[in-house]
């Protein structure tokens, strides 16, 4: 490697294939050469604008981005997964290995900026697909061994594998520091059964159940060299997606989750759109929310290489800037609109470096690089822009002999070592490592088991609500969870005569507008009957409290006379009103709302006080 000309490159790393290469300094910040283009814009180091200032260079401060900041300052208490979508390159195309993807140097380098306590800079791989979507430079993980399938637009990568031949089999072979995996697959509307078993052990067998939706199979131990066999065994057919890899890290810790499909771009193109119409009119894009660990912290995107070329060329998008930029926001709204936990989902938009390509706007690739900025200051919830455009020499300009390209489009093992590196080193910039709770300040008090939305020692008030009136308390999640239960309690005046009574909560997008995320459903027989007395009310379905996230707990009765609850009562609502709200009500209500506006929100004498759990 004598000559390597990155100016910004030092140290010294070891790729999975033992070879020694230069690594980026992601503590440098000194500004970069002027640019773009040429092998003279190259920087080691995240720019400033790359976060929340500068709308020059392309983000805009969404307020949703601190969820993001709150979840990798919790991950030595809950996971952080982040979705990772893109075409070819993100799949991996030019690596020698797997495990030198970008992707995965860029995990590498987070990892060890963000370590946790249970396994330093460890963990496992995240998503590995069922099956390549092209990419053909290195040996894919999952190997199909015998039977019949067919490639089916479905799961994170929308290119899961469909068979209805008993008998087809896939095999994985367990890396160095494994300790489990799941499988992922679609539970689609017929039946059909496969088997999973590790080396010569117990076989289990998994069955459709018809929810139309990503599942995950309990978790499978497996250590290095162990061998897992899926096998297709009855039934119509089955969906498979991939797997979920764990190195330690099954409860903790920041995974990227790679998805990218060979050939792709953002919009609606048959064939070759990450947003076309699904065959059968499902909703793919809930796998984000069903088929992870976790609601994903953040969606990535790396897109617009296909989009840009002209289709003369291949199989090109042949797409204008401002097509581009449209296809994108399309795209976006599709995978937020597909679940609610999607909906105030942060995004991180990464500006690839330059093809050796003819694009279709008259603009060249800059005003492809623009259009991606401009999708990010749009954004109402929040997003960042990476810009490797700005940081990496084009594929043309054949730097320093072609060492970081192998051919038009895709880098070397060394071009994704930079790419990772340099992805890490501006998203290593979004939080302080000092935050251990949402940077959007929070009232919420963390408890042993989930957290009550108000201080515990403020709760020295008693408030009877009016009967039809929905009151509201707004709260920033102080941890992540699954919660199952709300916990409430009456004061001095049991309620009587009641014909509903409910307590629900809301997820709160950007504007305080609310959508009703899990309810007790109608309690008025069995709660609320009696004074100073505390209720733990079950949900009726549980729901992801993700640190940082602005919900609102909304307690509804109707009747003769409501009770008195547990509240913080009287304080000002001229300070109550004020955005983002605190508390309100909404009255001439019958039954929780499915979603309320915040406009809609009027006088109450003070919020209402809860337990969230766990």
């Amino acid at each position: 490697m004598s000559g390597y000309k990155l100016s910004q490159l030092s140290n010294l790393t070891t790729l999975a294939s033992g070879d020694l290469v230069p690594v980026v300094d992601v503590s440098d910040t000194s500004t970069p050469p002027a640019g773009p283009g040429g092998s003279d814009k190259t920087s080691g180091a995240a720019e400033a604008g790359d976060q929340l200032s500068s709308l020059a260079k392309g983000t805009a401060a969404g307020v949703g981005l601190t969820s993001l900041w709150a979840a990798i300052a919790n991950r030595n208490s809950a996971r952080c997964d982040i979705i990772v979508l893109g075409d070819s390159i993100t799949e991996g195309q030019g690596a020698s290995l797997w495990a030198n993807r970008w992707v995965v140097q860029a995990q590498n380098a987070i990892r060890a900026a963000y370590p946790t306590t249970a396994n330093g800079s460890g963990g496992g791989y995240g998503f590995i697909p069922i099956q390549s979507a092209g990419s053909d430079t290195f040996t894919w993980p999952v190997t199909q061994t015998a039977g019949a399938v067919t490639e089916f637009d479905l799961g994170p990568v929308r290119n899961s594998t469909v068979t209805s031949a008993t008998g087809s089999t896939w095999t994985y072979t367990a890396t160095s520091g494994t300790t489990s995996v799941k499988i992922m697959y679609y539970d689609v509307g017929y039946s059909g059964s496969f088997t999973y078993k590790v080396n010569s052990g117990s076989t289990t067998t998994v069955s459709n159940t018809m929810t139309g939706k990503e599942l995950l199979t309990s978790s499978i131990p497996m250590v290095a060299g162990d061998v897992l066999t899926i096998v297709f065994t009855a039934g119509t057919g089955i969906v498979l997606d991939g797997l979920l890899h764990f190195a330690g890290d099954e409860n903790s810790g920041i995974t990227l989750h790679g998805c990218g499909h060979f050939g792709w771009c953002a919009g609606t193109e048959t064939s070759i759109g990450w947003n076309q119409p699904e065959t059968y009119s499902l909703n793919w894009a809930q796998c984000y929310a069903n088929g992870f660990p976790t609601t994903p912290s953040a969606l990535m995107i790396m897109l617009g290489v296909n989009d840009a070329r002209i289709t003369s060329v291949g199989s090109g998008g042949g797409r204008t800037a401002a097509q581009f930029a449209s296809d994108l926001q399309g795209l976006i709204s599709t995978i937020r609109g597909a679940a609610t936990a999607l909906a105030t989902l942060p995004l991180i938009l990464v500006i690839p470096y330059e093809a050796d390509e003819t694009v279709q706007d008259t603009g060249g690739w800059l005003a492809y690089a623009a259009a991606i900025r401009s999708v990010a200051v749009a954004d109402t919830v929040g997003a960042m822009v990476i810009d490797l455009n700005y940081r990496m020499p084009t594929v043309a300009s054949d730097y320093d002999g072609g060492v970081l390209y192998i051919d038009d489009y895709h880098p070397t093992d060394l071009g994704h070592l930079l790419l990772g590196k340099l992805a890490a080193g501006a998203a290593e910039g979004l939080p302080p490592e000092a935050v251990t709770t949402p940077a959007r300040y929070s009232a919420a008090e963390p408890l042993a088991s989930g957290e009550s939305i108000l201080p515990r020692f403020a709760l020295n008030g008693s408030l009877a609500y009016a009967a039809g009136t929905l009151a509201l308390a707004s709260w920033v999640a102080a941890t992540s969870g699954t919660a199952t239960a709300v916990r409430v309690a009456t004061t001095g005046t049991a309620g009587s005569g009641l014909t509903y009574a409910a307590v629900g909560v809301y997820e709160l997008d950007s504007s305080g507008n609310g959508q009703l995320l899990a309810s007790t459903g109608d309690v008025h027989a069995t709660a609320f009957t009696s004074a100073y007395t505390v209720y733990d009310l079950t949900l009726t379905s549980s729901f992801t409290r993700n640190a940082g996230q602005r919900y609102a707990l909304g307690v509804l009765f109707t009747g003769t006379t409501p009770p008195s609850v547990a509240a913080v009562g009287y304080p000002n609502y001229g300070f109550g009103a004020v955005a983002p709200w605190a508390w309100g009500g909404i009255t001439g209500q019958s039954s929780l709302p499915a979603t309320f506006l915040a406009s809609s929100l009027g006088y109450t004498d003070g919020p209402p006080a809860a337990v969230v759990s766990p």
